[in-house]
């Protein structure tokens, strides 16, 4: 199994009843300095050659039909203030979750090869998740939480690649993307995608680096924490009104060790 490096160790805090899973990391990989560029060779990440986004798998916990493929998955489209391009993932919540809060995951299998490195990184959006416009309905949403690591099996063995929120950190070091708002309170609102409050604009992550000391598979795993409930008037339908996510996921580049 490859290895994996990292710097820190962090533990999301948790809260009422619905919590943010632990993230941890394990063990530290060779320097990179006496490294060579190499070709990527085919992988499922989008990027600059441009391989597409065939086998991703996305889930939703409680319940599978809490999402579909129009709600959390691939987008060709451009919604208003879209800066980081097509295909994107984009994550938000069906009305038809009711109070529950929903864990959505994408996850997709990437082969690796021995003693190599891959540097990844992120384009990230928000937008307001705005709840439907009923009488006396607020401009307020609710908070989203992400996290994006790499590995095989448990949280423990896992390489975190970021954590971010929309509103309120879950964590110390979290990244707040924070939506632009675009809404008068009882009349019309639009999602609009953004960061630091400004519509059209996006959060590209550091350089991430995942270190495979062998040949074999490792998972890259995007999970968005999607809180329940309403924070509007009576009659906004619940779960309309958690922050949505929109992310590019990129394979900058691979390295072999050795020289």
């Amino acid at each position: 199994m490859p290895d994996v490096q990292s710097e820190s160790r962090r533990t999301l805090l948790r809260a009422g009843g619905w919590a943010v899973p632990v993230i941890a990391v394990a063990a530290t990989a060779p320097s990179a300095a006496a490294s060579r560029n190499v070709a990527c060779g085919t992988t499922t990440i989008p990027q600059a050659n441009g391989t597409g986004t065939a086998g991703w798998v996305t889930s939703a916990a409680p319940g599978a039909s809490t999402n579909n493929p129009t709600s959390a998955g691939w987008q060709s489209n451009s919604p208003a203030g879209l800066a980081i391009g097509t295909p994107h993932y984009r994550s938000f919540v069906d009305a038809n979750t009711g109070a529950n809060s929903v864990t959505v995951t994408a996850t997709v299998t990437m082969n690796v090869s021995a003693n190599t490195y891959y540097d990844i990184r992120f384009a990230v959006q928000a937008g307001k998740g705005y709840g439907g416009n009923v009488a006396g309905a607020t401009c307020a949403t609710k908070n989203a939480t992400a996290i994006f690591d790499i590995g095989n099996g448990a949280d423990a063995a896992r390489q975190v690649l970021f954590v971010g929120h929309t509103q309120t950190p879950a964590v110390t070091g979290s990244v707040l993307i924070a939506p632009p708002e675009s809404c008068t309170p009882g009349g019309a609102r639009t999602s609009r995608a953004g960061y630091n409050g400004t519509q059209g604009v996006a959060y590209t992550t550091p350089i991430q680096t995942y270190f495979a000391s062998a040949a074999g598979t490792v998972e890259l795993r995007m999970r968005f924490f999607m809180p329940g409930g309403s924070v509007g008037a009576a009659g906004e339908t619940p779960n309309t009104n958690n922050d949505d996510w929109y992310v590019k996921p990129t394979l900058v580049a691979c390295r072999r060790s050795g020289g």
